[in-house]
């Protein structure tokens, strides 16, 4: 669907829940800006099961921290009834009107935008159709494809199979279409501690050593070549992984209507 005037889409693709996947899409619309390019988002579908009732959290956290204005996700509820009806290619259209509303409002607030940051469906027991939705929606917005996974470096090869597995669908990871990946929460790095110290700006290393890629690619040997991009790697930490309502409090810079005494336990806000 891209045309010279329409930006590249981006689907970023969780290999399962709790991968970290907002947060990707947070992190990469922030490290693109960096680099000058200017990216939009877009979350085609509520999840409630993840979500549970009220405003869609990705979307509203991307309201309140990137100052950007998408739209609302297209209801869980009528997801599943198009995709059983075999509704796929209103569904999609569906998808294609929203990505575009995207571009417009962001292009009406100034410089057009370069990328749009898709977040994919997250696999769950109940979403079994994750898998067909991701690959329909990266051929309906002509999408690069960022996998997004997490695991334990002391399981190279569950890692490498994960990877390997759901690039599957967008052609593996050789694909052309496949950009690379983002592993989200990693444990046991070999750099850093699963406390406050690594998530500190600054003291993560962006990338794996060599000995820890080359062990990788004993099981996957595209993995972090120039065929597939290990994008970023963000440890696991039990400060970001159990956050106290103040915290988020803070980061979104709400007003605390009851703060509490002593420690300050969590409060109500808005």
């Amino acid at each position: 669907m891209n045309s010279p005037t329409q930006p590249q889409a981006i689907l970023l693709v969780p290999t399962s829940v709790g991968a970290g996947l907002t947060s990707a899409c947070l992190g990469l619309i922030q490290a693109l800006d960096t680099i000058g390019l200017k990216a939009g988002f877009l979350k085609p579908f509520m999840q409630n099961e993840l979500n549970g009732p009220g405003l869609d959290r990705s979307t509203a956290l991307v309201s309140r921290t990137l100052n950007q204005r998408p739209p609302s996700p297209i209801s869980q509820a009528r997801l599943e009834r198009l995709l059983r009806d075999d509704h796929t290619d209103e569904l999609m259209e569906n998808v294609v009107e929203l990505y575009e509303q995207v571009n417009q409002q962001e292009s009406h607030g100034g410089a057009s935008l370069d990328l749009i940051v898709v977040e994919g469906v997250v696999p769950t027991q109940h979403t079994t159709y994750a898998t067909q939705t991701n690959a329909q929606l990266a051929h309906a917005l002509n999408a690069r494809i960022i996998l997004v996974g997490t695991g334990d470096l002391n399981e190279p090869q569950a890692l490498a199979d994960q990877l390997d597995m759901h690039a599957r669908s967008f052609g593996g990871l050789s694909s052309s279409r496949t950009l690379g990946g983002i592993l989200m929460r990693m444990k046991n790095l070999p750099y850093g501690q699963e406390d406050d110290l690594s998530a500190a700006p600054g003291t993560v290393k962006p990338q794996l050593e060599e000995s820890v890629l080359a062990e990788l690619r004993q099981y996957s040997p595209a993995l972090a070549t120039d065929s597939f991009h290990l994008i970023g790697v963000v440890p696991y930490s039990n400060t970001l992984s159990a956050p106290r309502t103040l915290d988020v409090a803070r980061a979104l810079n709400a007003k605390l209507l009851n703060e509490g005494g002593g420690v300050k336990p969590p409060g109500a806000f808005h």
